[in-house]
């Protein structure tokens, strides 16, 4: 064997092996993708069917009266007071919207720190509908206070957050706090004592 030939027959082996090479580590695995595919389509229909199975429970509630939201409405919240607040009742939909807040003295409302509160009674058809987006925080949610399950969202441009949840299986609520320290609001969802609705 020449030296040539020899050298021709050591480029040939290494550039082959180079191809086996690049074609196993490019080379799909479609095996993990079909499974990973799988698992995640069932985790999406199974908790779109405990989301369905928890709207319908919602149906057949009786709706909460409202003189009970109205009398569990807070006059204060962390020291700010209710400005504005009240029952809602439109199109078959009960619930309650409410903002406290903290007056800048300086500068007026415009600046003041407050916080918005919005719950909906999910009972009934429409009820049971409206609250379904609430519904979907408690499978979807990113954080947990207490048995609660939280989808909480932080706006660093105007310094609000809001949580946003499915409460005691019945309430779709939501909280906008603007002014407080992302662990500070769970200082105000404490506050509002949430469990004394169905008291």
């Amino acid at each position: 064997m020449t030296f040539y030939k020899y050298i021709f027959q050591l480029l040939l082996v290494c550039l082959v092996f180079s191809c086996g090479n690049e074609t196993k580590t490019n080379s799909p695995e479609p095996t993990n993708s079909v499974v990973e595919k799988v698992s995640k389509g069932t985790s999406a229909v199974e908790k779109l069917r405990a989301m369905n199975k928890e709207k319908e429970a919602l149906k057949g509630k009786a709706s909460i009266a409202v003189p009970t939201l109205e009398d569990w409405l807070p006059e204060t919240v962390l020291g700010m007071q209710k400005t504005k607040g009240g029952a809602l009742t439109q199109d078959g939909i009960i619930g309650i919207n409410a903002r406290y807040m903290d007056m800048n003295n300086q500068y007026g409302k415009d600046y003041a720190n407050y916080v918005n509160i919005l719950i909906i009674d999910g009972h009934g058809e429409k009820g049971s509908a409206a609250a379904l987006e609430f519904i979907s925080t408690k499978y979807d949610g990113n954080t947990t206070y207490g048995n609660t399950t939280v989808k909480e969202e932080f706006n660093e441009s105007d310094n609000t957050t809001t949580l946003k949840f499915f409460y005691k299986n019945r309430f779709g609520v939501k909280i906008k706090a603007k002014g407080f320290k992302k662990n500070e609001v769970w200082d105000v969802f404490k506050d509002f004592n949430l469990d004394k609705i169905t008291k």
